[in-house]
């Protein structure tokens, strides 16, 4: 049996966030949605909630950054599309290899 991963899509467009989570879903991905980083931190603190990879869209960079300091070994990933929704994905994005 294929591995699931478990992605959490922070996205602040709902159109993009659901495009991105169904897309993600039907390659086989357990997919949590997040449309702040306030939500997305709700997610990551829970105790029974396990996430591999966190795929950032257009959120704010201090958003982006309190993510990447409580959770420093999680990976991150910048979404192509950021930049159209003023997230500012190319300015000091914290970006890992998954």
């Amino acid at each position: 049996m294929a591995t699931s991963y478990t992605i959490l899509v922070v996205e602040q467009t709902d159109v993009v966030r659901r495009i991105t989570t169904h897309k993600l879903a039907e390659s086989g991905c357990r997919v949590l949605e997040a449309a702040n980083a306030n939500e997305a931190l709700a997610f990551l603190r829970r105790p029974d909630t396990h996430v591999d990879l966190v795929l950032i869209g257009a959120i704010g960079s201090v958003e982006r950054e309190q993510l990447g300091w409580e959770w420093p070994e999680l990976p991150q990933v910048g979404s192509p599309y950021a930049h159209l929704g003023g997230g500012g994905a190319a300015e000091g994005a914290d970006q890992r290899d998954f």
